[in-house]
């Protein structure tokens, strides 16, 4: 991938994994639906992103 196509995702606090590290790639898709996994709501299936479960100790 590209390195102008490549974004930080960065979460802090609250239930997040202390030191944790995804390697898989991440899209920005990805993010929308976590923020509603977090909200305990799930996604539209047309979506194509994914919630980032693997970043939170819930």
């Amino acid at each position: 991938m590209p390195v102008n196509m490549k974004i930080p995702w960065i979460v802090l606090g609250g239930p997040t994994k202390k030191g944790n590290a995804i390697t898989e790639p991440i899209s920005i898709c990805d993010s929308a639906a976590t923020a509603l996994w977090l909200l305990g709501l799930h996604d539209p299936a047309e979506w194509h992103g994914h919630a980032l479960t693997n970043a939170f100790a819930r």
